[in-house]
């Protein structure tokens, strides 16, 4: 997707300029929030992820709607394109057990909520 599409990514300095490229992300020190302003159901958000990780060698953690956890996202009710299909191998009186993690998941995404936004600003994160 990456070489079909040839996307560019731009920071602003201090001053407000936009500049081609990350260089302007701040290195960070302690928890830093990227806001990205993603597109179609979030398909550039592994073009976001990996450009960040190979210009700043920043290793993000993606905030995920709830939906995308929930199997209401088309891929078979994990949270990513691939793995397995049948997501919950077992359950208990108590719920869900045993549960896969999706691709998501997997790369560090968690679900948005304002008690994780905190957890991962307070863990700088």
């Amino acid at each position: 997707l990456r070489d079909l599409l040839s996307p560019q990514f731009f920071s602003t300095d201090q001053a407000g300029r936009r500049k081609l490229g990350l260089g302007k992300i701040p290195t960070p020190d302690g928890p830093l929030l990227f806001v990205a302003n993603h597109q179609l159901i979030g398909l550039d958000l592994g073009m976001i992820i990996a450009e960040l990780l190979e210009e700043r060698n920043i290793a993000a953690r993606g905030l995920a709607h709830p939906i995308v956890f929930q199997g209401g996202n088309g891929f078979g009710g994990g949270a990513g394109p691939t793995g397995p299909q049948r997501r919950v191998t077992k359950r208990n009186k108590d719920g869900l057990v045993d549960q896969p993690q999706g691709d998501f998941q997997t790369f560090g995404a968690v679900m948005v909520t304002p008690k994780n936004f905190y957890r991962l600003m307070s863990t700088g994160q």
